[in-house]
């Protein structure tokens, strides 16, 4: 990123951050899917069928205010073949019949990863054979069952060790070798050609080692004619102040070089930290992190959705950090109106 567009960048930030906190919210009456619809730009949020059963308030909120949806669970190994060659797609299926009847784009997740997985597969005594064709079953049955309705999909996700040294020790890396990613893409392709496939994983926005490795692999696919099309950063957000505008953007440039659609995934951003500062300090960086992303992403043409963890702090997967964009009341939080204007000026 030059100097120049990252100076224009982040005085369109300082412009953002002004009017989420100083304009009145009655200013607009905007949702961030009209925000975001208006600028041909995808807005998304994790979504859970079994949240919403017997919730019309949460259904409602989650169409009104995005135009993309992630089933959080119900499209995981555990969920959709709990048993061995023994599918379910109940949940599933709800999700999907939703969010078509609400007009929204379906992020599937996930395929293939360490966690989520039954205990056939995770403990199973297979041999190298035997898991790779496991896994193309497994692949290609749910790819398939969602041809033509789940748009993208977190083929392989959280490959890489945790703090980046190499890949993520799993059954997959024991049993198959580090070509069951590759695997893992080729045979969802086969499944779906149309589908644009993601590798998906955390932290590689802040870890440097991890950045550099998440690159060689995704280099590597590429390189090798992998049908990879898509990279997610997941940016779960837990530290105690504000992450700079260029850190998104230059990670989502250096991914959006290798020729790959990157998305933010999975974006959520502590609002309890620092435990030594005033609510409304929290909240203020809270908000800036939030901003900060999402101009990042809208400043790097390779980047093509933002996505949240979920649609208030109670449904996120880490509620003690209050981490989402409202709160326990389902109210917006100043992150909302940071998201929202963002949409609107930047």
């Amino acid at each position: 990123m030059s100097k120049v567009v990252f100076l224009s960048v982040l005085l369109s930030l300082v412009v953002n951050l002004f009017s989420a906190w100083f304009v009145p919210q009655t200013a607009s009456a905007a949702t961030l899917r009209q925000a975001a619809t208006a600028r041909n730009f995808l807005i998304g949020s994790a979504g859970s069928y079994w949240r919403f059963t017997n919730d019309a308030s949460y259904q409602n909120l989650l169409a009104n205010e995005f135009n993309l949806v992630t089933p959080e669970n119900e499209m995981k190994w555990v969920a959709t073949e709990p048993n061995q060659g023994k599918f379910t797609f109940y949940a599933a299926d709800q999700m999907v019949k939703y969010a078509q009847s609400k007009g929204m784009r379906i992020h599937g997740h996930t395929l293939v990863w360490h966690q989520g997985l039954p205990a056939w597969v995770q403990n199973g005594n297979f041999t190298r054979d035997q898991l790779i064709a496991i896994m193309k079953n497994h692949i290609q049955t749910v790819v398939s069952r969602y041809k033509g309705k789940v748009q993208e999909w977190d083929v392989v996700n959280e490959a890489i060790e945790h703090k980046g040294n190499g890949l993520r020790d799993n059954i997959f890396l024991r049993v198959i070798g580090p070509e069951y990613i590759a695997l893992a893409f080729q045979f969802a392709h086969e499944a779906d050609p149309d589908a644009i496939l993601y590798y998906n994983d955390y932290s590689t926005e802040i870890w440097p080692l991890k950045s550099s490795t998440q690159y060689s692999l995704l280099q590597g696919l590429v390189a090798s004619g992998v049908p990879v099309n898509g990279v997610g950063l997941q940016m779960h957000e837990y530290t105690d102040t504000a992450i700079p505008l260029g850190t998104y953007a230059n990670e989502l440039s250096l991914l959006g070089n290798l020729g790959l659609r990157v998305s933010i995934t999975e974006y959520d951003a502590s609002g309890i930290q620092p435990a030594s500062k005033t609510p409304d300090v929290r909240a203020s960086i809270q908000a800036q992190n939030y901003s900060n992303a999402l101009s990042a992403c809208l400043s790097v043409a390779a980047c093509k959705s933002f996505t949240t963890w979920g649609l208030a702090d109670p449904f996120s997967f880490q509620p003690t950090f209050v981490p989402l964009m409202r709160d326990a009341s389902m109210n917006p939080k100043p992150a909302y109106n940071s998201v929202l204007n963002t949409l609107q000026t930047f």
